[in-house]
């Protein structure tokens, strides 16, 4: 029996303070929200406006002698869609935003396709408009989707509560 005063004893514990360290790291990390995956695409928010542009009445209109209870039937009405989505780190070259929509007096679903830029970073909004002509064809939008693709592949998709109802 070796006890001599000041020399310690050889333990483990420098291995397990070092193992106990790693995973209260890695436990604050996930409580966090830190992942080892990069961070694809994703669609935060779609909000929607129907934007009514009121005619000015021209000399020409005042010149008919209407009075002020008359309409004006050619009143464009168009429906504006702002997607608010994030890049992530970095974008793909072949990312697109795909927006798909259906009218109320349509059965067909209609898509818009935005091409984005590659290597956009970060917190972005894209302005979609349904023009006047449609919106008085087939009327305002009822359901709709919008969707991130990279290639073929779907990584970010947001749709309205009705999107799937006929």
């Amino acid at each position: 029996m070796n006890r001599s005063v000041g020399v310690p004893r050889r333990t483990n514990l420098g291995f397990v303070s070092r193992l106990a360290l790693v995973g209260i790291a890695l436990g604050t990390a996930s409580i966090f929200g830190a992942s080892p995956t990069p961070l694809l695409p994703r669609v935060v928010d779609v909000q929607h406006e129907l934007v009514n542009d009121e005619v000015k009445p021209t000399r020409s209109y005042l010149k008919m002698r209407s009075t002020k209870f008359s309409t004006y039937r050619d009143t464009p009405v168009y429906q504006v869609f702002y997607v608010t989505w994030d890049a992530g780190p970095s974008l793909a070259p072949t990312t697109s935003l795909i927006f798909e929509y259906q009218q109320e007096r349509r059965k067909v679903r209609r898509a818009m396709k935005v091409a984005c830029a590659a290597g956009l970073r970060g917190g972005k909004r894209t302005t979609l408009t349904i023009p006047p002509s449609e919106v008085a064809a087939a009327g305002p939008v009822k359901a709709w989707r919008v969707r991130l693709t990279q290639g073929s592949r779907t990584v970010a998709q947001l749709a309205s509560p009705n999107w799937n109802r006929p």
